[in-house]
């Protein structure tokens, strides 16, 4: 059975713990794959924008910046990195290249944009709460999870459990 949808729940994050750059997933989904909001900017309260990761049409992870609340951070937010090459799971541990959004000029009514550079980096899968709770319960700190995979508190899971999303955005 799979875990309930807990909306503020991190499931991995994006380079340094000093960024705070986690993800948690929404209930959105685009091409297929899973929306995730960064938490970074998500206190109650706070109003501003916050990134959201979603797997573009050619397999690239966008990341788009719209304000906290939207409904369709994808179409109405501004593009602002991209994984460099096409990536299956953006949430196992594995190093990437990233790109930054650099906007163009306007052709013909269009605006036209590139992706450039090549930063680096390391995705780190998080355990989870319920994960967390029945690996602690087992008195050993260590079991098997229902995802197959051996966890523990000092070792985060190799992939978050999966949740079924409710709503589906047009790219």
């Amino acid at each position: 059975m799979a875990a309930p949808f807990d909306p503020l729940e991190a499931l991995f994050q994006i380079g340094e713990d000093k960024y705070g750059y986690k993800y948690r997933l929404t209930k959105m989904r685009a091409n297929g794959s899973p929306v995730y909001q960064c938490i970074r900017s998500t206190d109650p309260g706070c109003t501003v924008n916050c990134l959201w990761l979603y797997k573009s049409a050619d397999g690239h992870w966008i990341a788009t910046q719209a304000p906290k609340t939207s409904n369709d951070p994808i179409n109405g937010g501004t593009p602002t990195f991209r994984t460099k090459d096409p990536v299956e799971d953006i949430r196992v541990r594995q190093t990437l290249p990233w790109q930054y959004f650099k906007p163009g000029v306007e052709v013909e009514g269009a605006m036209s944009f590139e992706w450039e550079g090549a930063m680096y980096f390391e995705t780190y899968p998080m355990i989870s709460r319920r994960d967390l709770s029945s690996t602690t319960a087992a008195g050993s700190g260590t079991s098997t999870t229902d995802t197959g995979t051996i966890a523990s508190a000092a070792a985060p899971l190799s992939a978050p459990p999966a949740v079924v999303a409710s709503e589906n955005i047009d790219v």
